[in-house]
């Protein structure tokens, strides 16, 4: 019985040294031999080996080799009607859960330093792939196993922007837990098991009469954040519990502390997934519910203080997906906040309101500080497209602020270096002229210029371009049949002081 155990651990290691983050394919023969194989001492020594396991190097290589065993073992036992049998089986995927716990050094800020820690990351991410497929192959109704772990087992590998997640163990968790709701999606499990044993724990500060500012200094940094440096996987378990069907009336007081402390973090790499799981947890409340709390303007005046998180102060691959992040759930709050008011003109105008202090506090601001950094002139341009469209004719009483600044874009001679910032300028201009029709003509000049002068700009380069030529003559066309006749004239006499401007008004 053992001799099948050495042979599927002598191809699992062949199969892994190939590709280690893949999945084994077991051959056929292999597993016909493997049916009759199964029974109690080959499952106890399966389980003992993973219990024999390290986290050196060698030691996660080997266990990777077991559990890709010991997957189709108990895949297979599963035939086996022994009380005995499920009881070891049960056995081996507490180890399993266990053992699919990131190392504490993923929570580390800059862990990818640390030689040993990159020695362990591949071992450790093609031991959590084995681990992963060895749970989703097991009958979770016949083995005793305690739902909400191994439900916080499999969310663990939830986010495929986690260090520790693999695209392979990412797919496997997903399709486990999507496969069981019925297990893991109860208020035992997410409520009980989740929310209340493992995640609040983690968010609670001790109580002590010492001051706030002595108690701060007399921590270590463990003891400070918790929920990052012992356990990095619980953004990623909050982010998949939010996302989940829970009672949000009943429980909310469960998910605002983490939430807020996520908010405050000083660390932007935090504020991020706490924006992140906001607005998850925002498509689903009750739309009333935040405003009832009072906690709206607490969440809305933490996520302005996101758009201030700019490059080079924040680096870009945090700064970027931050200010995306934060506008969204600006956006969304506003809505939340005009939902209650019945008047449809009143509702427009509160909203309306509130995204005018974004567009100005946010956009405005923000190109100041953007400087020549035109990949935050995209974003901010992307997202001041959006706000536009929301706030509709509502957002023309800031167009004697915001169309100079696209103009400025326009002109700039260097702006078709980067396409996608000049591109998302050209189609908020075009928003804007849709939104602001009865007022848009006492901008002609600003408009005109911005716009003839980046046709002028754009002559003389040989970069592919073509895109953005289009968009300036579609916008040019647009604004013609806007203003009517009352820009012929100054159209005539562009074109006659360069005849190169025919082209962008040809439509």
């Amino acid at each position: 019985m053992a001799s099948i155990y050495r042979k599927l651990r002598q191809y699992a290691d062949h199969a892994v040294k190939e590709r280690p983050e893949g999945v084994v394919q077991w051959p056929q023969h292999l597993i016909e031999e493997a049916k009759g194989a199964v029974d109690v001492e080959v499952l106890r020594t399966v389980r003992d080996d993973l219990r024999s396991g390290d986290d050196t190097e060698f030691g996660l290589w080997k266990t990777v080799v077991i559990a890709w065993a010991a997957a189709l073992l108990l895949e297979l036992s599963q035939a086996c009607e022994q009380e005995e049998v499920n009881g070891v089986c049960g056995e081996i995927l507490e180890g399993c859960v266990t053992l699919l716990k990131p190392p504490a050094f993923f929570g580390r800020e800059n862990w990818q330093t640390d030689e040993v820690a990159t020695s362990l990351s591949l071992p450790f991410r093609a031991r959590s792939i084995a681990l992963v497929h060895l749970l989703s192959k097991s009958n979770f109704n016949t083995i005793s196993l305690y739902p909400a772990h191994t439900a916080i087992a499999l969310a663990t590998y939830t986010s495929t922007t986690d260090p520790w997640t693999s695209p392979s163990a990412h797919s496997i968790a997903l399709s486990t837990l999507s496969s069981c709701t019925c297990l893991f999606e109860t208020k035992e499990v997410l409520v009980d098991g989740i929310l209340t044993d493992f995640i609040k724990p983690l968010f609670t500060a001790r109580k002590t009469r010492r001051t706030e500012a002595v108690y701060a200094d007399s921590l270590s940094e463990d003891d400070q954040r918790p929920w990052l440096v012992n356990f990095p996987e619980t953004l990623t378990i909050l982010d998949w519990v939010v996302t989940r069907p829970i009672s949000f009336d009943t429980h909310y007081h469960l998910l605002v502390p983490p939430i807020l402390t996520l908010l405050d973090a000083a660390n932007p790499r935090h504020k991020l997934r706490g924006v992140g799981i906001l607005r998850n947890m925002l498509r689903r409340v009750p739309q009333d519910m935040v405003e009832k709390t009072g906690l709206r303007t607490i969440f809305w005046d933490a996520l302005m203080q996101c758009l201030t998180y700019l490059p080079p102060m924040v680096p870009a691959d945090v700064s970027l997906p931050l200010l995306g992040e934060a506008f969204g759930g600006l956006t969304e709050l506003a809505e939340l906040r005009a939902i209650s008011i019945v008047d449809a003109d009143e509702k427009e105008r509160k909203k309306a309101k509130m995204l005018g202090e974004v567009m100005r506090s946010g956009v405005l601001k923000g190109m100041v500080y953007a400087g020549d950094q035109v990949e935050v002139v995209e974003v901010l341009m992307t997202e001041l497209r959006a706000l536009v469209e929301a706030m509709g004719v509502c957002s023309v009483k800031h167009f004697n602020n915001i169309i100079p600044t696209v103009r400025d874009i326009l002109v700039h001679p260097f702006a078709s270096t980067h396409q996608e910032s000049l591109l998302a300028t050209i189609k908020t201009l075009q928003a804007m002229i849709q939104a602001g029709k009865p007022r848009i003509l006492g901008h002609h000049v600003d408009i005109l210029r911005g716009i003839c002068v980046c046709w002028q700009n754009l002559a003389d380069k040989k970069e592919s371009l073509e895109e953005v030529r289009k968009e300036l003559q579609l916008i040019a066309g647009e604004f013609k049949r806007v203003c009517g006749t009352a820009i012929d004239g100054d159209i005539a006499t562009l074109v006659e002081a360069d005849p190169m401007l025919e082209g962008l008004f040809r439509a």
